[in-house]
């Protein structure tokens, strides 16, 4: 249980603002993955695609369901909630999928302020997972 919190404490550690120097364009691809879920809205041209992600980074996410073809590619609103009725966080992006596999999304174009939104909630959630774990012990 220890190696699993210490484990969780350095994950959280990196995803802690950055700091004042600069990191390559290699390091700043790599974001950790989470095990969340969250509802996901995808609405492109005239379509809605509702499903949930099985886990999600900064830069994505891994949808449970295939995403349909017509929107691969394209520039889609992509709007992600969670279960504490707070407002959703939108991002207008270009959806981004492996056509082999569907189900990974990744994000370009994002705005700063959704970034910074989901660097938000993904803290919480790890924050609130490693206290659960420490009254667990």
């Amino acid at each position: 249980m220890l190696q699993s919190f210490i484990e969780k404490l350095l994950v959280f550690l990196r995803i802690m603002p950055a700091p004042e120097f600069e990191t390559s364009a290699a390091e700043r691809r790599v974001h950790d993955r989470f095990q969340y879920s969250y509802s996901v809205t995808i609405h492109c041209d005239l379509k809605k695609f509702e499903t949930v992600c099985t886990d999600i980074s900064l830069g994505g996410m891994k949808l449970k369901h295939p995403l349909p073809p017509s929107m691969i590619g394209k520039q889609c609103k992509v709007s992600i909630a969670d279960n504490l009725h707070r407002e959703p966080i939108v991002f207008n992006s270009t959806v981004i999928a492996d056509t082999l596999t569907p189900k990974r999304i990744s994000f370009s174009a994002t705005e700063p302020e959704a970034h910074a939104r989901l660097k938000s909630w993904l803290k919480q959630r790890v924050i609130s997972d490693l206290m659960k774990q420490e009254s667990a012990d």
